[in-house]
């Protein structure tokens, strides 16, 4: 886990709980740093530097394409941001620390 997502724990946990329209405020609004961690999530899912269970992986694969835009390099924060509030992202989010809730 990195130091940023350690930093912002609560409120990653809080993502995997909470309803689309907060979510989409919450992508809005956010600190810089708070976006950087969800990235620094997904970059670390994707990667496969987690050890997790074939079903979890099976979730992350559903939204994969969304999760792999948001990581991507060569994109502005601001273009992320648009990119988590759209409905696929706040999915990929939610499935995101849905599994990696028990690897806080």
């Amino acid at each position: 886990m990195s130091k940023r997502m350690s930093k912002f724990k609560s409120e990653l946990k809080l993502l995997a709980t909470c309803q689309p329209t907060t979510a989409r405020i919450l992508f809005e609004r956010a600190p810089q740093e708070f976006i950087r961690a969800i990235i620094d999530a997904a970059w670390t899912t994707l990667t496969g530097k987690l050890n997790l269970s074939q079903k979890d992986i099976d979730e992350i694969r559903r939204v994969q394409p969304a999760l792999r835009r948001i990581a991507s390099r060569g994109q502005t924060l601001d273009d992320r941001r648009t990119l988590l509030a759209r409905p696929s992202g706040i999915k990929a989010v939610r499935v995101l620390f849905r599994v990696l809730q028990s690897h806080f």
